[in-house]
């Protein structure tokens, strides 16, 4: 059973500049020669309508609206850098199906890649994929038949005196609840564990790692009481673990929100649970939100649209669709782990990996810090895999493998329909 969370305070604020954008939206598409064509001759153009003054264009696409707003040439770039922002710097890929959920322009998908693997600080904070090992997650099938729970930290101390986060993911739907706490105590974990019961529902069974605190008679005894079962994980092998995942994503998060002081991360915690819950997972091929409540979440832009029902989302069955994707995920992933060879030329741009360390003292955590510095350029190959570089006024910043080493890209982009 999995209760409704709709009273919880969705962070979807417009920014100023993409309210503006949607606002103008009827006078910005009069102003594009080509979207000012079609208008002027509506009836000639079958898969394009008109709905309150904004042109639409007919979406084939079963999980987006059944209409979809077109976007004039002149803000596609602006549009893609605020969402992609608003959002907390997501990926290449959620920001496209975020996007898809309501908007069209031509070529949408490569030009949202061009413009976000440009982006300066998703470059510098976000690791690169590397090769990894086969993956397996104990699957589920429906909202809350098991969720995985995880703590992640320590952290820099908050000035409530947090320094964890306890994660809990539920295994089918991928909905994250994310709870700071200040220490990572039984007692403490169970506080969280019914905040969720309390919010989100209860689940049949929950999944975590090996660690003391799960392995304590006060843990199972206290879960088993009010109706759940306990699993753990292999010994040495927390892979299966949902959660652990996520706390990638977390940190990831993190390193994008947080400057110097790291102290501040607890305030982080909120938008980041957000961004993750309404924004596109490949694994199930949709948002969670979708799938643990089986509609459409809110979004910061439809208080200002408010379409007539016939242009907005359309009924969609979102767990039946994430039972297939479940289905066909894990052979997806554990046929794409291909190694990918890279060589680098004179000129190129790129960025170097950091190795910070923690300072207790400046309550700085090595975890949250920036993962690259630059741009650098090469200079000259000097082995198979190493390279000398140079800084943009051309003094020698030394020798590096390619290891160390990511390709860095510039924003000189031009976006066009």
């Amino acid at each position: 059973e999995s209760r409704d969370m709709s009273n919880k305070v969705y962070i979807n604020l417009l920014t100023n500049k993409l309210e503006g954008m949607i606002r103008e939206l009827p006078t910005l598409q009069k102003k594009d020669a080509v979207l000012k064509t079609i208008i002027e001759n509506i009836d000639e153009h079958e898969e394009y309508s008109i709905d309150k003054g904004i042109l639409y264009k007919t979406n084939k696409n079963n999980l987006c609206a059944e209409h979809s707003i077109v976007l004039p040439g002149g803000i596609i770039k602006s549009f893609i850098e605020e969402v992609h922002l608003r959002y907390n710097h997501i990926g290449m890929r959620k920001t496209i199906e975020l996007i898809k959920e309501r908007f069209y322009f031509p070529r949408m998908s490569h030009e949202i890649r061009m413009i976000i693997r440009s982006c300066h600080k998703c470059q510098i904070c976000k690791v690169s994929k590397t090769l990894v090992s086969r993956r397996k997650v104990i699957k589920a099938f429906y909202p809350n038949k098991m969720i995985s729970l995880d703590l992640l930290g320590p952290y820099p101390e908050s000035t409530k005196g947090q320094k964890y986060i306890v994660t809990m993911v539920c295994n089918f739907s991928r909905f994250v609840r994310l709870f700071p706490v200040i220490d990572s105590s039984t007692k403490r974990i169970m506080q969280c564990v019914k905040q969720y019961i309390g919010e989100v529902g209860k689940p049949e069974r929950i999944l975590t790692d090996n660690a003391s605190s799960f392995r304590s008679k006060n843990w199972i005894d206290e879960i088993k009481r009010i109706g759940i079962v306990p699993i753990l994980t292999s010994i040495k092998r927390p892979q299966s673990n949902l959660s652990e995942r996520v706390n990638l994503e977390i940190v990831k998060h993190l390193r994008l929100k947080l400057g110097k002081d790291h102290s501040i991360w607890p305030l982080c915690v909120a938008s980041i649970e957000n961004s993750i819950n309404m924004t596109f997972n490949r694994s199930i091929g949709t948002n969670p939100y979708n799938a643990m409540y089986n509609r459409y979440p809110p979004r910061p832009w439809d208080d200002v649209l408010s379409p007539t029902p016939e242009y907005g989302y359309r009924s969609v069955d979102f767990h039946d669709h994430v039972k297939k994707e479940l289905n066909s995920w894990e052979r997806k992933v554990n046929g794409a782990n291909t190694p990918k060879i890279c060589e680098l030329n004179s000129g190129d741009l790129v960025l170097i990996r950091l190795t910070s360390m923690s300072k207790k003292s400046s309550k700085i955590s090595q975890k949250l810090c920036p993962r690259y510095q630059g741009p650098f350029k090469v200079k000259q190959r000097v082995g198979t895999n190493t390279y000398t570089l140079v800084d943009t006024k051309d003094v020698p910043k030394g020798c590096y493998h390619l290891s160390m080493l990511k390709l860095y890209y510039t924003k000189n982009l031009s976006v066009t329909i």
